[in-house]
């Protein structure tokens, strides 16, 4: 039963209803008409009043929905197809003339895309559709409507192989089965078809209209005998996958297969290796883009036919892809499977040489290392190579290990293992050394290194010696054999903890504080490994105090001993005793093997600084003195700037007296073999860098029991003759202190550990080579790899760490946008740089470097304020402007600020806004006179709220603790000396919570200035580069 519409104009028992008619056009073929028709309910009938157009009185009154069918309706009237598909001017001539090739082509598409729209409107709202068969009829009965069935229909075919092949097919949908042959046929749409069949409007969503056409006419349609085999092997096969068949002496079946994953490890586009995944479902195999359809299998058995149909298993295929998925693979969307770091290039260029290893898998071996990784998942798979001649390893990798400890060395014993290949690693360490990830196997096969095996082994084959199909690392390298045992670094110490049992000497004349306690076990703990070390704290920390109570632990209470040994003075040679030295090793030796020494109670004399008689004059050379049943020591030698000796002097005699002292400085001084046979009644030589040079030719010939090096930063140059000089001094052992065992660059670090530790950080150009400054990249990642070496071996604390009361330190980033002025300034100043640095200078490193620091500079001053190199600039900056309001802020609450910049005329231009607000400060810059009477006005004068200081002139030597704020107005180069300047407030005795804010103009050089400070902090927070590579300035300047 037709529903009436909701829309319907009432007029007692008739009412105006649209409805839609099915005509037959004298030339397009079937169309929708809708019309407009009066329905009288009692007898059932609709009656048609008008053509359903959108100029009708009734069309206002229609819901939307059936507004639409009207409208879509009209775009395919005569008139409007005539606008569109001709040049005729009239209706009557347009449909004499148009051209059936433009009626299939254009006209009759359009009309059934209209269609579409119009059926699906008609379901949605239930509108009626009437067979108007000739244009006299205008009365429709209810019951003649054309029945619209909502869900999609279905074909069925129907194969018969008898005595004749043959076909027919029928129309499902839901329970309802209809034949064909002889129905009433009015295609509307043709793919998918939307049709009418007898009484009913079929829509399908898989077949062409004119695929039902013959069987419209035909009940069967008859195969000749000569094409049945191309028929089955075509038609059949194509409707067995898209349609419902059934099969009658023909077997159409369901086909059970067992599917197989089959990973390919073969070439993708750019030629890397990548993993392919295909479905394997019998005899055929599936890529994982194609959709998931019927998939039909044709047999042949002796002539006759069977055909197979499956589904492939969807959840079981998608598993299999979340297996790869799951263990990092990335599916690309040609069906193939690559590594992370082929997915993102850019990041593994980023890690590039973090390892070592020329590939970070960017390069294809990562994905041979992740199938060497995935052995136990790949039982999941079908593992094949299309790779031609080439054949991957692809099995598992694994290392044996032992290592033996014999005292001064360690024996590394180790296997690399490819399932049942060994191969003694020996063989590995030209690749890992020079990056090479392809190793050949022994049976031709191409095995690719772990990538993790350049991180944990690079160090062991740098700096191990070969030892038949071993390696040996010296004893100091025992971070490094850690980071190969284990895969990594244990602790910062390589297991070393504070010593609780290691007594602090009694004879030491003062109470060391907690961090001075541990830095002295820490000492005693190098002393007693034999090796070489840092004391590296801040100044005021106290490294003088914890080295005395390292020589007071060392020399105990140790009485003067009095042994006369009758020689003729002469210059002191290493064998000079060759039975007491016989068994004993060469001066300078490591731990255990270095030459003998002792002391003396030998009294005052020259220079000597201590306490007692002078009883006898001898030089001792053995190690054990059997009058007196203990071992004897040689005196230790501190070398120091000049300026220092006089403290050493001091603080030797305040802490340590029982230690007696030869101060070797001055003209006086002992010289050649007066040297060599008066030294021994000392505990301790205090000489000068200086001094060291100039006697070395004598020095160098006695066997010091310690050296010691304060500011040790004086030998950080290798050409020097100080760091040669001090390199010819021998003793056992040896310590540097400093506060900045880095300086410039990592060469200071190099001589002063190759000082320390002979040859621990390798050859000083090999060295340069790893940590050349023009790969910046790979240098900040072996920095850290080197200071995973050498952390054992440097203690450093600062007052932050070691004073507690220090109230904390805040930093907060202020970012000012640039008004238009100052944007459109800065950025045609950026611009001309660029292109001048690009077209002038790009092939000359040294010009490019004075050109690119030269413009920077430019920049960094319309950054501030356009003022400062534009004197006449009537602007403003919204960087002062926010300076001037913090300080506003702070000012009301009682705060006092310290203002630095790199720049005095940025100082002036914010002055002279204090000025114009009658604020009051101090002021201090390179050209300031009286430095004293501003501090001490910043200090004692309350109304004086702010300090404005050049970074170079005040950033050192200067207590600012009356100041809680503190403004960085402009970034610098190297955040130790932003640090150093935040110091002034931030230092032991503040008692108030210190605030650091720095003002960064956005979108300009000084954010790339912020992001270069945190990129370049490695080592230590004085770690400055002299120069920039072209990369950087490149990147300053985008």
């Amino acid at each position: 039963m037709i529903k009436e519409s909701a829309n319907t104009i009432m007029d007692g028992n008739i009412s105006d209803s649209l409805i839609v008619t099915l005509i037959l056009h004298p030339r397009f073929g079937y169309i929708l008409q809708p019309v407009f028709a009066l329905f009288q309910p009692e007898i059932e009938v609709y009656t048609i009043t008008e053509m359903a157009v959108s100029s009708s009185s009734a069309f206002p009154l229609l819901d939307e929905d059936k507004q639409k069918i009207v409208r879509c309706a009209e775009r395919y009237a005569d008139k409007n197809l005539m606008v569109s598909y001709s040049s005729e001017k009239s209706e009557a001539a347009f449909l004499q003339k148009v051209a059936e090739k433009d009626i299939d082509l254009y006209i009759r598409p359009f009309i059934e895309k209209r269609h579409r729209e119009i059926v699906g409107l008609m379901l949605k709202t239930d509108t009626p559709l009437f067979i108007r068969t000739k244009i006299q009829i205008r009365d429709f009965r209810v019951n003649q409507a054309v029945e619209l069935m909502k869900d999609p229909s279905r074909m069925l075919f129907i194969f018969r192989n008898r005595e004749t092949f043959t076909y027919t097919a029928k129309v499902q949908n839901g329970k309802t089965e209809i034949t064909l042959d002889g129905r009433f046929f009015a295609p509307l749409v043709a793919d998918p078809a939307i049709t009418v069949i007898g009484n009913q409007l079929h829509h399908f969503n898989d077949i062409d209209a004119k695929k039902l056409t013959p069987f419209f006419t035909k009940a069967q349609i008859e195969v000749p005998p000569g094409s049945v085999d191309a028929y089955i092997r075509k038609f059949v096969v194509q409707c067995v996958r898209n349609y419902e068949t059934i099969g009658e002496g023909l077997t159409i079946f369901e086909q059970q297969h067992d599917p197989v994953a089959v990973l390919t490890l073969e070439k993708g586009m750019d030629l890397l290796p990548v993993l392919h995944l295909r479905f394997r479902y019998g005899d055929n195999s599936f890529s994982i883009n194609k959709p998931y359809k019927k998939e039909v299998e044709l047999h042949e058995h002796g002539g006759d036919f069977s055909i197979g149909w499956y589904y492939r298993d969807r959840n079981w295929e998608e598993k299999h892809i979340g297996l790869l998925t799951d263990a990092g693979l990335y599916k690309t969307q040609f069906g193939q499977f690559v590594t992370e770091e082929m997915i993102h290039p850019h990041a593994s260029l980023e890690e590039e040489g973090q390892d070592g290893s020329s590939g970070t898998g960017s390069d294809g071996t990562g994905m041979v290392e992740w199938l060497n990784r995935n052995g136990t998942l790949l039982k999941q798979f079908e593992l094949t190579q299309s790779f031609g001649k080439l054949l991957y390893f692809t099995g598992e990798i694994g290392l044996q290990m032992k290592v033996d400890d014999t005292g001064d060395w360690f024996d590394m014993h180790c296997t690399a293992c490819f399932d049942d290949v060994r191969i003694p690693f020996v063989q590995l360490k030209d690749h890992i050394l020079n990056g090479v990830r392809e190793y050949v196997l022994p049976d031709g096969r191409i095995a690719v290194l772990p990538q993790e095996w350049f991180v944990r082994f690079g160090e062991m084959c740098r700096y191990g010696v070969v030892s038949g199909d071993d390696i040996r690392l010296p004893r100091y390298y025992f971070r490094v054999k850690e980071l190969a045992e284990n895969g990594r670094f244990l602790d910062k110490n390589g297991g070393w903890q504070p010593q609780g049992d290691i007594e602090i000497p009694k004879t030491l004349n003062a109470t060391l504080r907690h961090y001075q306690e541990i830095g002295f076990r820490w000492l005693v703990y190098l002393h007693e490994n034999g090796f070489g070390g840092f004391l590296a704290d801040d100044m005021g920390l106290g490294k003088t105090l914890q080295a005395i109570a390292l020589l007071l632990h060392i020399y105990g209470e140790m009485p003067v001993v009095a042994k006369k040994i009758d020689r003729t003075p002469r210059q002191l040679s290493l064998f000079d005793d060759p039975v007491s030295l016989k068994d004993e090793g060469k001066a300078g030796d490591v731990k255990g093997t270095g030459c003998p020494g002792e002391i003396g109670d030998l009294g005052d004399r020259g220079d000597a600084v201590g306490r007692g008689d002078l009883k006898e004059r001898e030089y001792i050379i053995d190690r054990y003195d059997s009058a007196v049943g203990r071992k004897l020591l040689l005196p230790s030698l501190i070398v120091m700037p000049t300026s220092l000796i006089h403290n050493w002097v001091n603080e030797l005699e305040k802490f340590a007296p029982s230690l007696k002292v030869y101060v070797h400085t001055g003209g006086n001084r002992l010289q050649g073999s007066q040297f060599a046979k008066s030294i021994s009644d000392y505990h301790i030589v205090l000489t000068t860098y200086g001094t060291v040079r100039q006697d070395i030719h004598f020095l160098s010939d006695y066997p010091f029991h310690y050296l010691i090096l304060d500011e040790s930063q004086y030998i950080k140059n290798p050409s020097s003759q100080i760091f040669s000089a001090v390199k010819q001094l021998s003793s056992t052992y040896k310590l540097a202190l400093t506060g900045t065992p880095v300086e410039n660059s990592l060469s200071d670090l190099w001589a002063q550990m190759d000082f320390l530790n002979a040859h621990m950080l390798g050859k000083q150009g090999e060295f340069r080579m790893r940590f050349r400054e023009a790969n910046v990249m790979k240098e900040e990642r072996e920095q850290q790899q080197l200071l995973k070496i050498i952390d054992p071996f440097i203690l450093r604390r600062t007052k932050e760490e070691v004073a507690p009361e220090l109230p904390p330190l805040t930093d907060e980033i202020i970012y000012c946008e640039m008004e238009d002025d100052q944007a459109l300034l800065y950025n045609m100043e950026k611009n001309r740089v660029r292109n001048m640095l690009m077209e002038q200078y790009h092939d000359d490193h040294r010009l490019y470097n004075a050109v690119a620091l030269s413009s920077l500079m430019r920049l960094r001053l319309l950054a501030n304020h356009p003022k400062i190199s534009m004197p006449d600039y009537a602007g403003t900056s919204t960087k002062l402007e926010q300076i001037m309001e913090q300080a506003d802020v702070l000012f009301s609450g009682g705060h006092k600020i310290l203002i630095f910049s790199s720049f005095v005329k940025h100082l002036e231009i914010i002055a002279s806004q204090f000025d114009d607000r009658g604020w009051r400060y101090a002021w201090l810059t390179g050209r300031t006179v009286n430095r004293e009477a501003e501090i001490d006005r910043f200090h004692s004068d309350e109304n004086v709220k702010a300090f404005f200081i050049s970074l170079k002139a005040g950033g050192t030597g200067l207590n600012l603790t009356a100041a809680d704020y503190v403004f960085m107005i402009d970034p610098w180069w190297n955040p130790a000396a932003e640090m150093q300047a935040v110091s002034r407030a931030h230092r032991i005795g503040q008692e108030k919570k210190v605030t650091l804010y720095r003002f960064i103009t956005k979108d300009t050089v000084e954010e790339k200035i912020q992001r270069l400070q945190r990129y370049k902090k490695a080592l230590t927070d004085a770690v400055i580069r002299s120069q920039f590579s072209i990369e950087e300035m490149k990147k300053l300047l985008e």
